[in-house]
């Protein structure tokens, strides 16, 4: 809808600061999720499918744990962050993670419609983004 356009261009225009002080360039997986993190008796073993990987900024690997809002094993978020801060420091993400959940949202959005997939074999993963966005309160930092 044209109102959550306006909305979605406001908010980025007055958040788009925050990318002037992210942690980067570095490289990222962008997908860390229980299904891709090897964990054994508490321990980090390993981290697969790096197939989404790409250059960015560290705060962005953070999004897929925020956004699809982990646990449900809080074991494997904690021993995630412990296996990535053994290899550089954890940024602190927490303020510039509502402008990085508002791109992933649009990105999958528009890759559904796009492809067609919205309301078929992708709908569950666009109404979970949508219902973000249209839940998502823009004249707020928190979220």
């Amino acid at each position: 809808p044209s109102e959550l356009i306006k909305q979605i261009s406001g908010y980025y225009r007055t958040q788009r600061h925050l990318l002037a002080h992210v942690d980067g360039p570095c490289m990222i997986h962008r997908d860390f999720r229980p299904g891709n993190i090897i964990v054994n008796e508490g321990k980090l073993q390993g981290i697969i499918d790096w197939a989404g990987g790409r250059s960015g900024f560290a705060e962005q690997d953070f999004c897929s744990m925020e956004h699809r809002k982990w646990p449900p094993r809080l074991a494997d978020r904690e021993s995630l962050l412990e296996g990535y801060a053994s290899i550089r420091p954890v940024p602190d993400y927490s303020g510039i993670m509502p402008l990085i959940r508002l791109g992933r949202a649009l990105a999958v959005i528009g890759f559904t419609v796009n492809n067609g997939t919205w309301d078929n074999k992708n709908a569950r993963i666009y109404r979970f983004n949508r219902k973000f966005l249209d839940t998502f309160t823009f004249g707020s930092s928190k979220h």
